[in-house]
């Protein structure tokens, strides 16, 4: 299940208020330079909190995926995970990719794994490369964790058993009244709709 695009804060709000969800995650779709000079190319890189790959139930086809350690805000590591894709086309399925080196936007990011062929996460579109989210977040607003008004996340989820999305998004509802409550000074924006994929989108992206 998916809401539309919001401020991080609206994902700690939802972890921490709601109990109909098994997993939560956040990601963003960019395009970033990868390279320099006359090897610079534009990929899509989606930037994604920790918990989006064992949400969407997918294993690494080499290496690892990144960690909690390495999505903290504040402490956030340059690491990436590079679609099966690029993997292909870039360096010819090479296992020694890991540990490779990728510049981009002038800053190096360590190639820790590779994503299962075929996944592009939680869009249908072609995705080359996933990036910690908090690495991004300080180049969206100063005070990423707590603004309000810089919506740039989609959260994403999945249900425990036996919930459904109605009883899901009565929760973040609730959540996001009293965390206003709570917080007066902040605007009450809790997410609106939960949209819930097709089954063929989600076999689409394992």
């Amino acid at each position: 299940y998916t809401t539309g695009t919001f401020g991080y804060v609206t994902y700690d709000v939802m972890r921490a208020g709601t109990h109909a969800f098994s997993h939560l995650a956040v990601y963003n779709v960019n395009d970033v330079i990868v390279g320099r000079s006359a090897e610079a190319r534009k990929l899509a890189a989606s930037y994604a909190s920790a918990g989006f790959f064992p949400l969407l139930g997918v294993e690494p086809a080499l290496g690892r995926f990144f960690t909690p350690e390495e999505d903290a805000p504040g402490r956030a590591r340059h690491v990436a995970v590079i679609s099966y894709g690029l993997w292909e086309r870039s360096y010819a399925r090479d296992a020694h990719v890991l540990g490779r080196t990728l510049t981009i936007g002038d800053e190096p990011y360590e190639v820790v794994g590779v994503a299962p062929q075929g996944f592009t996460g939680a869009e249908l579109r072609p995705v080359d490369l996933w990036l910690p989210m908090s690495v991004l977040g300080p180049n969206v607003t100063t005070d990423w964790t707590h603004a309000w008004d810089a919506p740039w996340l989609q959260v994403i989820g999945r249900l425990k058993p036996g919930a459904n999305p109605e009883e899901a998004a009565a929760e973040a509802h609730a959540a996001h009244r009293r965390h206003h409550v709570a917080h007066p000074s902040r605007p009450f924006s809790p997410p609106r709709r939960l949209a819930r994929p097709t089954l063929r989108s989600v076999e689409a992206r394992r």
